[in-house]
């Protein structure tokens, strides 16, 4: 179901557009309030949102417990508010088919873990295509330092990516992906910011990386024939164009269906898939 919230008319020749979105966003969830949240967890501060509309919450499992000791909502409206806390936990916020989404994005995974159907496309099922890497100064982790109380210590923690040799538990599924997104060993990106416990250094070190990881490769190509199956957040493949971008595993972050008198197209944009990412104690050297 779609709510159309935008039409305008242009011409010669007579040409209507219309516009419109998965949900409504013209009354209640654009009324600015006045919410202070204390002790929560993620899981509660968007299931009470989600309430509030009739919606229901879907939660990337990885953020449910996450605790939020303190968050002022200032005269900011509830979708203001739930993408300012997605962006400060490397998240998405949207509402899709009566659903609230609260995800971890460029995993190809629902909100519950599971993976999402994939597509594999071929460079004769495109009419364009366009293939950039975007210069990520080739940082290899991300460091967070965080003040120990007990011991009067300052420490850091260092989410990075998991390579095979790793002991570690891995913390998000995998992927394969090009050369491009490798860098330079022992370049890391460390936050100024000290955090109060280990917990909140780790959660935005892991958010920064995934910031940094999220477009680095991005390709874009439009179907000579529409794809009504596809939608974002799907993972695939694509093949007859150069290895770089044969090699990669894709998600599709945006994805536009156009009707014209030209017949039924389907323009894609793809992210590269992040890989995995541990986190782990480090000096504070």
């Amino acid at each position: 179901t779609f709510v159309v919230d935008e039409v305008s008319h242009e011409g010669p020749p007579d040409k209507l557009t219309i516009s419109a979105n998965s949900a409504d966003f013209r009354e209640e969830f654009n009324v600015k309030r006045e919410v202070s949240w204390h002790d929560v967890t993620v899981e509660r501060v968007v299931s009470a949102i989600a309430h509030r509309y009739g919606l229901k919450a879907q939660i990337s499992e990885m953020l449910m417990n996450i605790e939020i000791d303190h968050a002022d909502q200032t005269e900011e409206s509830d979708i203001s508010f739930l993408t300012r806390m997605a962006d400060m936990l490397g998240a998405i916020t949207t509402v899709k088919n009566g659903c609230l989404l609260f995800i971890l994005p460029g995993g190809g995974v629902t909100a519950s873990g599971r993976a999402l159907p994939s597509f594999a496309l071929t460079r004769s099922d495109g009419d364009s295509h366009r293939f950039r890497i975007a210069d990520r100064k080739a940082y290899t982790g991300v460091k967070a330092y965080w003040l120990d109380l007990k011991f009067g210590q300052k420490k850091a923690v260092n989410v990075k990516k998991r390579n095979a040799k790793t002991t570690q538990k891995p913390e998000k599924s995998s992927s394969r992906e090009g050369g491009y997104m490798e860098g330079a060993e022992g370049n890391v990106y460390v936050l100024r910011k000290t955090y109060p416990n280990e917990e909140a250094a780790r959660r935005a070190a892991a958010a920064r990386w995934q910031q940094l990881q999220r477009g680095a490769a991005e390709f874009s190509i439009t179907l000579a024939r529409g794809r009504a199956d596809l939608y974002p957040e799907m993972h695939g493949t694509v093949s007859g164009f150069k290895s770089d971008i044969d090699n990669q595993d894709w998600v599709i972050s945006r994805i536009e269906h156009v009707i014209d008198d030209s017949g039924f197209t389907t323009r894609l944009e793809l992210e590269a898939k992040i890989a995995d990412w541990i986190a782990e104690r480090a000096t504070t050297g």
